[in-house]
């Protein structure tokens, strides 16, 4: 009923859960565990924060601290989830508190000096270099190659205001650019073989773009199982370098509401044109489109807008009725 941040980013980490039920994890604890602001003297604004690894009391190591290892995993998680933003707060955070004001610069250390009971110790600790070059490379890039099964994934995972991002890696390059409805997507690769390219992207309008690959007309459609917002997807054959151009036009999808909190037995807001009969309650949260259940919950619109068709998150607190 109070999870760690481990027992969320393995389980989703390790493919376990539906997008639903992992959307449904990551946001209950973002929603109930202690932010700690990334702030101070020449630190650049913009709500950086990290996660405590618990809530639970007495303290124990190794249970509640502030680690930077624990941030950049569960970061990784929120990426895989589909929270691009919140997942870019919490590495950029977790990053300028380890590399810009620890004791080291360019250090990944092993627990904050945020930290009440351990402070800063153990730098370049091997838990948060692996997660952190994880995050990096499969979260916020998103380059996941699985040369066993013959595919790339690419699935950039960029904060909603970049418009260009790139990467110099010894087995890809990677570079992506956004130019109003234009976004352009390129990746040449280095590794063993050459094999096929999956390319995930959030969808910028709720019409079929017109993408182009080395020149070429390619298919491409958008997936229905979406979870959080609609994404467009696109399978290329094997090649060591694609060029691809995204043209996009037509209206921006509706984007989820704000989580709100509710007394036991109060309507539930929908967002204008939801359709109260196309909610999925899959916790059960709900009795006739009433606030039924105490606690942090997540429940599903079935949006259908232009060509595009995904679940919406409607995230909520429900506190007991008022005496």
């Amino acid at each position: 009923t109070n999870p760690a941040l481990w027992t969320v980013y393995h389980t989703i980490d390790s493919e376990v859960p539906t997008p639903k039920q992992a959307w449904q994890m990551a946001a209950e604890r973002l929603a109930v565990l202690r932010h700690v602001p990334i702030h101070g003297e020449g630190v650049p604004a913009g709500g950086w924060i990290m996660l405590a690894c618990s809530d639970w009391l007495p303290y124990m190591w190794s249970l509640n601290l502030l680690l930077l290892g624990e941030n950049a995993h569960m970061a990784l998680a929120l990426w895989q989830t589909g929270m691009r933003d919140e997942a870019y707060r919490i590495f950029k955070g977790a990053l300028l508190d380890s590399m810009y004001m620890g004791l080291c610069p360019g250090d990944f250390h092993m627990t904050s000096a945020l930290d009440v009971h351990r402070q800063e110790a153990q730098r370049d600790f091997g838990d948060p270099i692996g997660a952190s070059s994880r995050a990096l490379v499969e979260g916020l890039f998103g380059v996941q190659p699985d040369l066993i099964a013959d595919e790339v994934r690419l699935r950039p995972g960029f904060p909603s205001d970049w418009n260009h991002a790139s990467l110099k890696h010894r087995d890809f390059d990677f570079a992506w650019r956004r130019d109003g409805l234009r976004e352009t997507v390129e990746f040449t690769s280095r590794l063993a073989k050459a094999v096929p390219l999956a390319l995930t992207l959030p969808a910028r309008t709720t019409s079929l773009p017109a993408v182009t690959c080395n020149g070429r007309h390619v298919e491409c459609a958008f997936d229905a199982t979406a979870v959080g917002a609609p994404l467009l997807t696109v399978r290329l054959p094997a090649a060591r370098a694609n060029h691809v151009t995204v043209e996009w036009h037509g209206s921006a999808p509706a984007p989820a509401p704000a989580q709100r909190s509710y007394r036991i037995g109060e309507a539930l807001q929908l967002p204008r044109g939801v359709d109260p009969n196309q909610i999925d309650d899959p916790q059960k949260a709900l009795a006739n489109s009433r606030v039924a259940t105490a606690g942090f919950h997540t429940v599903f619109a079935g949006m259908r807008q232009g060509d595009c068709r995904w679940s919406m998150p409607i995230c909520f607190e429900a506190k007991p009725e008022a005496n």
